[in-house]
């Protein structure tokens, strides 16, 4: 009996001793399955707020995108339902102009009155007026009524004796390629042609033509053209609308919006090129700077460092005028804040020479389509000319012109001409960035003008 007591006392020992080291596995089991359920729920919740960030994020910049648009539209928008349509651009005496008196709200034609200078001049039951050889005395402002729908706006003529300069007549968009011709209505033959911005020479087209690969906001301004012996133009602003807000900030999450910097630490300089010609002026500009920190400009020549307005230039707040330049005016010149704050420089080359290179003063970007000319200080139609890199030949022209349609990090380089018969330029650095982000920038602009104007 004490046997079968000790036993059985023995056995509820051992059990005793088993229960605890079971029922801890089994706690332990149902401990690690809650912390694994927690934890999903935790990253279920966590994917549940990002998707939700995301989601608000799309739809901030969904309203910002409809906010864009609407400003846009109703920016094109005139005021009232008739309309005078007629020249975009400053006619020529002996030009043909028509207007035409549109009624928005139908498209049937409707009897038109036409007015200039609020007086009556013309009636037409097609809505229409034709001057068919036009004056200097034609120019001015016009308008037109239509009974029960009003009157349009006025609208101005402007007609020239001689030179016409052709540009947008609307806002264009940053990145935009943008033309200007300049037209000789007395003889068409004689087609060279010098540009200006706000009175600086920046460009010689032999076609008559000016071209902005890629617009900038700093491309604003009046110009003027002129051609020898037939006088200049009046002026045509070119107005330059800046990307959207909301369209920057994609683009800056996409790729730290690298098309905007790629000139973002430069003086901005006109003519835009490396190489100029003695006694020409010279047009710098600290404009894409925050102009609140004081931006001056500063060059640095032999035997001289200084501001514009000091010893050298005029200077008109952000921007600075060197006339009449001399080879003694080469050297780097930059933007620098009065607590010396400085900007990349940019490097300029005055020859007395008979040649210069026109070459891109700030980097171009690798995909661009670069163009270096030879120009010699006497205007010539036909060039011929050689071109140099690094000191060997790359290719002989008739047109004075090389064209680089793809630059790379391979085109960079030093390049010169040289004219027969009238000598060589100096050299100037050609400097290729790369930009990812621009491809990406500008195909996000194509898809995104694609999707409102189709």
């Amino acid at each position: 009996m004490q046997y079968n007591q000790l036993k059985r006392s023995t056995t509820s020992t051992m059990a005793a001793k088993d229960l605890p080291q079971s029922h801890l596995r089994r706690e332990n089991g149902s401990k690690l399955a809650c912390a694994i359920e927690e934890e999903e729920t935790s990253r279920q919740e966590d994917s549940m707020e990002a998707t939700a960030l995301c989601t608000r994020l799309w739809i901030s910049m969904l309203l910002l995108l409809v906010a864009e648009v609407k400003v846009f539209c109703d920016a094109q928008e005139v005021d009232g339902s008739v309309v005078l349509e007629g020249p975009l651009h400053p006619v020529m005496v002996g030009e043909s102009v028509t207007f035409l008196c549109r009624n928005k709200r139908t498209s049937s034609n409707s009897t038109a009155e036409f007015y200039k200078n609020n007086m009556l001049i013309s009636s037409s039951d097609e809505a229409t007026m034709i001057i068919h050889s036009v004056s200097k005395s034609d120019a001015g402002p016009y308008k037109c009524k239509i009974s029960g729908a009003g009157e349009s706006q006025e609208k101005w003529l402007f007609v020239v004796d001689g030179l016409v300069l052709d540009g947008p007549t609307s806002p264009v968009t940053e990145g935009d390629s943008v033309t200007l011709h300049c037209r000789n209505n007395k003889d068409p033959t004689k087609s060279i042609a010098d540009f200006y911005r706000h009175g600086v020479h920046i460009h010689t087209g032999y076609d008559g033509k000016m071209t902005i690969p890629r617009v900038s906001k700093a491309d604003e301004g009046p110009y003027q053209c002129s051609i020898s012996g037939f006088g200049e133009s009046a002026e045509t602003r070119l107005v330059v609308r800046v990307l959207p807000l909301w369209f920057l900030m994609v683009t800056k999450v996409q790729d730290n919006c690298y098309a905007q910097r790629i000139y973002a630490d430069f003086p901005d300089v006109t003519p835009n090129t490396a190489q100029h010609f003695e006694y020409q002026s010279l047009y710098f500009s600290c404009e894409r700077f925050d102009l609140a920190s004081g931006w001056r400009v500063m060059r640095k020549i032999p035997g001289e460092n200084g501001s514009c307005g000091m010893s050298w230039g005029v200077f008109n707040g952000s921007f600075c005028i060197v006339r009449n330049i001399y080879v003694e005016d080469s050297g780097h010149y930059w933007c620098e804040t009065v607590d010396g704050k400085k900007s990349n420089s940019v490097n300029i080359t005055v020859t007395a020479g008979a040649v210069a290179l026109e070459s891109p003063v700030l980097p171009v970007m690798e995909g661009d389509v670069v163009t270096l000319r030879c120009k010699n200080k006497t205007p010539s139609s036909h060039v011929s000319a050689g071109f140099y890199k690094n000191g060997f030949l790359v290719k002989n022209v008739t047109t004075g012109t090389l064209s680089i349609h793809k630059a790379s990090k391979l085109d960079e380089g030093l390049y010169k001409c040289y004219i027969p018969g009238a000598g060589g330029s100096p050299e100037s650095w050609l400097a290729v960035s790369s930009h990812f982000g621009m491809q990406r920038l500008s195909f996000v602009r194509i898809r995104f003008l694609s999707f409102f104007t189709s």
